[in-house]
């Protein structure tokens, strides 16, 4: 008798009020990535880089790129007429990582690409002024 009443207790539910019986560890959530349209730390925008399948785009001039870029990025100045018809070869299924040299033109440039379709577009916040700033790499 003894043996079923315990064995009842242990599968009811705690009363109300009482202390609730320990329970399994939550698994991680997984992390999400940035909302699109935001303007991302360095350190967001080179986990972003790392973790792959994203495009980079530089969108400064040929003259601000000769200064040095970040590692495979594309170029595709925002102040060309053709920015448009040449950003229509990035693809739409993957996110886009923009940047200029303080980030305003980057934030234009991932304006013109959400009105373009693209669904996944990120700028970097303060440009690569503030990546250099933060000791993070270029490539000339």
């Amino acid at each position: 008798m003894l043996s079923l009443m315990l064995s009842a207790a242990c599968q009811q539910s705690p009363a109300p009020g009482s202390p609730a019986a320990p329970s399994a560890p939550a698994a991680a959530a997984p992390v999400q990535p940035p909302a699109p349209g935001t303007a991302l730390s360095p350190a967001e925008f080179q986990r972003m880089l790392a973790a792959g399948g994203a495009q980079l785009v530089d969108v400064r001039t040929a003259g601000e790129l000769a200064a040095g870029k970040i590692q495979g990025a594309a170029h595709i100045d925002v102040y060309d007429p053709a920015f448009a018809s040449k950003a229509a070869q990035l693809d739409k299924q993957k996110p886009v990582l923009v940047y200029c040299a303080s980030g305003v033109r980057s934030r234009r440039a991932a304006q013109m690409l959400a009105a373009q379709g693209y669904t996944q577009v990120y700028d970097l916040q303060g440009g690569i002024r503030f990546w250099q700033s933060k000791g993070l790499p270029v490539v000339r």
